[in-house]
């Protein structure tokens, strides 16, 4: 009996980690594109409550909008509590704020969060959250990841596009795997897919994104043409402390002045009508998007003599010709890495 005891306690820290937080009974997306290009685009999420430390994962939700060209309603915000009652959320709990990520910017000062804390939790509470953006603008190239921290009884994706609208609307990416049952709904709708028994992402409360199943919806007729990118000639005194007599060395302390002195902005380039800052206005802002920071990359290498491009805009990854060889370099922190290890060479 005393070792059927120690047996069971060892057993109970894994059973512990392996127990789901939350379940999302409802997840969706529905984008509706108007006749005029813009486009609304609602979310619903219907979320039960299992452990208690889901109270603190979902207990508030953040919808990040730019009141430039977009503005949120919120459609319902309520939870159903175990005994069936239905509480509201007060309006008190609706919170705008400058999101963490556009700190130290003054540039995207502009952008708010709408933080709606959700209220009356308690074990197999139900958190019901619908809200929809209005975005004035034709650009739309967006990224939805199917999977969540916790499982997903029901992902919904719904797009309505007029005829005459000005989008071409393409979807890549779609559902696969996930251990999902997924299938395409004819009701009228220009494009519905429905994935049921979605199953979490493989990490912990505390772990990074790993999301392997991706939705894409683009407007390819309304991209942002890229500008080239130039020599930032403002850069000249900081690249003179720089110079190395190892062309390599040079080119990867360029690198790591970007990763270290260039304030990092994790921000979706949605919220900036996908336009990207110039190096300069980087340069003179000290602050960047991802993207943005890949960008003066580039133009700082180029400055300093180097043959240089971007392979990946969004995660900041650049090459460069160094004595002839092509070399990899981050303009963002490889997350595999140390700082001092950004550069790779490619024979």
């Amino acid at each position: 009996m005393r070792k059927l005891y120690v047996y069971i306690l060892l057993l109970m820290p894994l059973l512990a980690v392996n127990a789901q937080d939350a379940n999302f009974l409802l997840l969706r997306h529905h984008y509706t594109i108007n006749s005029d290009g813009s486009v609304d685009y609602n979310v619903r999420k219907e979320l039960k409550l299992l452990r208690n430390r889901s109270f603190a994962q979902y207990g508030e939700t953040y919808v990040v909008y730019n009141p430039a060209f977009e503005s949120v309603k919120i459609n319902e915000a309520y939870t159903i509590r175990k005994d069936g009652t239905r509480v509201e959320v007060p309006q008190n709990a609706f919170i705008s704020q400058l999101p963490t990520a556009c700190q130290n910017c003054g540039r995207l000062n502009g952008i708010r969060e709408l933080v709606v804390v959700h209220t009356a939790l308690e074990y197999d509470a139900t958190i019901v959250l619908d809200y929809t953006i209005h975005r004035a603008t034709t650009v739309l190239d967006q990224e939805l990841c199917v999977q969540q921290p916790d499982p997903v009884n029901m992902f919904d994706f719904i797009i309505d596009a007029p005829s005459n609208s000005l989008y071409e609307v393409s979807v890549s990416k779609p559902i696969q795997g996930c251990g999902a049952s997924i299938q395409t709904v004819s009701d009228g709708h220009a494009y519905h897919i429905q994935a049921r028994d979605v199953q979490p992402l493989d990490n912990d409360f505390y772990g990074g994104k790993n999301c392997r199943d991706v939705v894409v919806i683009s407007n390819p007729k309304a991209s942002v043409a890229a500008e080239p990118i130039a020599a930032l000639s403002e850069c000249a005194s900081v690249l003179a402390e720089l110079k190395s007599d190892s062309q390599s060395e040079y080119a990867s302390a360029i690198a790591r002045y970007v990763q270290s002195n260039i304030v990092t902005n994790h921000i979706r380039q949605s919220l900036l009508q996908y336009r990207y800052a110039s190096p300069s206005e980087v340069w003179s802002s000290g602050c960047a998007t991802d993207a943005e920071k890949s960008l003066l990359l580039v133009a700082m290498l180029k400055q300093a003599g180097f043959q240089a491009q971007v392979v990946d805009v969004d995660k900041g990854v650049v090459s460069a010709v160094v004595d002839g060889d092509s070399i990899v370099l981050y303009a963002i922190q490889n997350p595999s890495s140390s700082a001092s290890d950004s550069v790779s060479v490619s024979r």
